[in-house]
């Protein structure tokens, strides 16, 4: 069973869940939205949220380039040369996609 508790949202921008606007209240849910975002902070190697730049937002842009198939494109590009398994690219990228 959700619960929601209803508040103010609060909370550092780009990681608020965007679900807390319609519902007016936070659940368990939030809290893995705001891992997610960590987790493509972590893969991209930027921050959550960048003022004064056109894709300001990580978590859209990491939405958009995983539905369109092009990830790679915004993997910070060290972090992408080591990893040596693209089954776990796959998995971290389906995880960190699925908390958004």
């Amino acid at each position: 069973m959700d619960q929601v508790v209803l508040s103010d949202p609060i909370g550092t921008i780009g990681y608020i869940d965007p679900e807390i606007e319609k519902t007016k209240g936070v659940t368990y849910k939030s809290d893995i939205y705001s891992f997610g975002v960590v987790l493509f902070e972590i893969l991209c190697g930027r921050e959550a949220y960048i003022e004064n730049e056109t894709n300001r937002s990580l978590a859209r842009l990491a939405r958009k380039h995983y539905e369109n198939n092009t990830l790679k494109d915004i993997i910070k590009p060290d972090l992408l040369n080591q990893i040596w398994s693209p089954q776990a690219l796959l998995k971290y990228s389906n995880t960190a996609y699925s908390c958004l």
